[in-house]
């Protein structure tokens, strides 16, 4: 039980009043550095668990905590390397809880709280610890570890097992004698409350709830700037290299927001969206060496048990090869993002988002409402998919599939922005059709790419005498299962194109985007 006390009371003269009136014991005072950790999404979050790292002098404890308490904290002892990716914590009870949680991401501290405790402890005759009170105040520590106001003094309440009546005793006296009011918060949301933040509050999918009347202008700048938000809430640990999903979402973003101002057509300045189109498209071109060594290493381990057992050690040159070209990429990537280009990018992005859409001469679609829009814009984006989809046969060359994979993205891209504006089950079902289309598409342009480039790799590891003959002959085979699993994907083409070109999915675009003309997309054939 946790009770909030006032921000001015004496800690001091209170323990003292408790101590006297209730028979407690003082104990020696501790001071704790909380750590409350999670990934920078909040994926233990969302699977309902709390990560809390305490450390003092003597006293050092991993809590593991179900924030629906339908179960018993856990207590692991703390790893004595810092906490951070679960793949690099021992074997052990720790690391089966976290690693399918976390995955790739890193463990970061979203909040730090110093504590200063003082222990009231009440025993029986025996000297046997019935329960233990907390007196505690609390400095709280924001993101780069600067100290702002205290959080409210609070009393806590530790049971102990076995000693039931002790512990509603002493509820009883704190809420009728004293008059406290047990807390419906935690600590962890009180310190994110004071920071002006709350659990769970990033996510790399774009939410929004747009207005559809609103002149399409000012819904896509609305759209523009939550990437932007996006997108800068990612650099920091980009720069750093904290983990390779920071370097992921900052490039969604950037390539979602190049996707807006190229398909959400004639509502904004052409020469500025020119503009800034090209300078996205920069961006992607910097970012994306480090972002494809960072997946061959993500990869790896898939790639290494494609081999049989005997080919296996022979890949680990290649995770070197791989490792050091990363670090290459990252430095080149970082200087980039340092550069006089890129400032004058963000500053420049950001004076473009904030104006307003000019009276005279505005683009031809500026002020049209914004749900005409996007049933313009997704009708269009969609039927030009199944045309490209049916033009598709057993020997079509593979740039064929590729085009078609960056049409399925920016009909994805458009559904996403504009989907609040439709009924959330219908358009969300149509998009789960056309991931799944998107998912044999991505598998098979992937596949391409990464059989191309470690032949390449191959030969650059020669060059830089990395590895052995038997590298190579891995390297070779595993390049064989891929082209062998694009085939496969190439083959299992024609079954999802068909499932999401069928009659029950056109109707459903149809309604959702083109009430007004129910025969301008025929059934194929």
């Amino acid at each position: 039980m946790r009770y909030l006390l006032d921000h001015d009371i004496d800690l001091a003269a209170f323990a003292q009043d408790l101590c006297k009136k209730r028979s407690l014991t003082a104990l020696s005072p501790l001071n704790i550095q909380r750590q409350f950790m999670d990934s920078f999404d909040w994926r233990l979050y969302k699977a309902n668990v709390a990560l809390e790292l305490e450390l003092a002098p003597g006293h050092r404890k991993l809590l593991w905590k179900l924030t629906d308490n339908s179960s018993p904290d856990l207590v692991f002892p703390v790893p004595r390397a810092k906490l951070g990716f679960a793949a690099d914590l021992r074997e052990g009870p720790l690391k089966d809880r976290l690693a399918p949680l976390l995955e790739m991401r890193k463990l970061i501290a979203q909040l730090t709280i110093t504590t200063h405790r003082q222990p009231l402890c009440l025993r029986d005759q025996e000297g046997k610890t019935l329960l233990t009170l907390n007196l505690e105040h609390h400095q709280l520590q924001d993101a780069d570890g600067q100290k702002v106001e205290p959080l409210p003094p609070c009393l806590t309440v530790e049971a102990v097992r076995g000693y039931d009546n002790a512990f509603a005793v002493c509820i009883d006296y704190l809420e009728n004698k004293l008059q406290l009011s047990p807390s419906d918060t935690s600590l962890f949301q009180d310190g994110l409350v004071r920071l002006g933040r709350y659990a769970g509050d990033y996510s790399s999918k774009v939410k929004l709830v747009l207005e559809p009347s609103l002149p399409a202008a000012e819904t896509t700048r609305t759209i523009l700037r939550t990437l932007y938000t996006t997108m800068l809430r990612n650099e920091s640990g980009t720069i750093q290299d904290i983990d390779s999903e920071f370097l992921h979402d900052f490039r969604v973003a950037g390539r979602r927001t190049r996707s807006a101002l190229s398909q959400i057509k004639n509502v904004l300045p052409q020469t500025e969206v020119d503009i800034f189109k090209s300078e996205f498209a920069w961006l992607g071109q910097i970012t994306g060496p480090t972002r494809d060594m960072d997946v061959y290493l993500l990869d790896f381990e898939k790639y290494r048990n494609l081999l049989p057992e005997l080919l296996k050690p022979a890949l680990d040159p290649l995770k070197t090869f791989l490792t050091r070209h990363q670090r290459s990429e990252q430095q080149k990537m970082v200087r980039a993002l340092r550069s006089k280009r890129y400032r004058d990018l963000k500053k420049n992005y950001t004076a473009f988002l904030e104006q307003e859409t000019p009276d005279s001469e505005p683009p031809a679609k500026a002020q049209q409402p914004t749900k005409k829009t996007a049933d313009q814009r997704i009708w269009k984006t969609y039927c030009r998919l199944v045309e490209e989809g049916r033009a598709i046969h057993p020997e079509s060359p593979a740039e064929d599939l590729h085009e078609l994979r960056k049409t399925g993205k920016k009909l994805r891209y458009l559904m996403e922005f504009f989907q609040s504006l439709y009924p959330a089950e219908d358009i969300k079902a149509l998009i789960k059709s056309l991931k799944l289309l998107q998912e044999n598409l991505g598998n098979f342009q992937d596949l391409e790419v990464q059989t191309h480039a470690l032949q390449g790799f191959a030969n650059q590891m020669q060059q830089e005498k990395i590895g052995s003959v038997d590298t190579f002959l891995a390297m070779g085979a595993l390049c064989l299962h891929l082209n062998e699993q694009q085939q496969q994907a190439r083959t299992e083409f024609a079954e999802r194109f068909a499932a999401f070109d069928d009659d029950i999915n056109r109707d459903a675009f149809q309604q959702l985007f083109h009430k007004t003309s129910r025969s301008s997309m025929k059934s194929k054939g």
